[in-house]
C-alpha cells in the first residue's frame, strides 16, 4: 500500500529540508519522503504533516533545517532504542541472540522476552538506587 516511487521521489538535487508526502485518508496513514544528505523515507499512522525544524551540522557551523514532525519524533527518540540495545548487548545476556531458529517468532517472542528483562533489571536498579 505505499505510494508509486513516482508519487514520493524528490529531485536529484533538492535542496535540504525539501518534503513530498502522500496520506491515505482511508487508512490514516502518512508516507513522506525528506531530504535530508540523503531522502529519508517515512510511513506512519500517528503523525501529520505539521514541520518543525532541527539542525544539522555544514562543515563547522549548525544550521536550523525544516524537517516533518515524523523525523523530529524519531530523533529525539532512537537514542532510548539505541541505549537498550546497546545495554542488552553489553550485558552479554540477549536470548534472541543465543538461540538460533528459523522460525521468525521464535525470534519475536525471544526478543521480547529480552526486552521484559531488560526493563526489570533497569527497574530493579532503580527501586534499590544503584547506578
Amino acid at each position: 500500500m505505499y505510494p508509486k516511487k513516482e508519487v514520493l521521489s524528490l529531485e536529484k538535487n533538492a535542496e535540504r529540508g525539501a518534503v513530498k508526502a502522500a496520506y491515505c485518508w482511508e487508512d490514516g496513514m502518512l508516507a513522506a519522503v525528506w531530504q535530508d544528505r540523503q531522502p529519508v523515507h517515512f510511513l506512519s499512522t500517528c503523525h501529520g504533516l505539521s514541520m518543525g525544524e532541527t539542525t544539522r551540522r555544514a562543515g563547522s557551523v549548525s544550521e536550523p533545517i525544516v524537517c516533518p514532525e515524523i523525523a523530529f519524533e524519531y530523533n529525539k527518540y532512537k537514542d532510548a532504542v539505541d541505549q537498550f540495545d546497546k545495554s542488552c548487548l553489553g550485558l552479554g545476556y540477549s536470548i534472541e541472540m543465543e538461540i538460533v531458529s528459523r522460525k521468525w517468532w521464535v525470534r519475536v517472542i525471544l526478543g521480547l522476552l529480552d526486552g521484559a528483562m531488560h526493563n526489570a533489571y533497569v527497574l530493579y536498579h532503580e527501586a534499590r538506587g544503584f547506578e
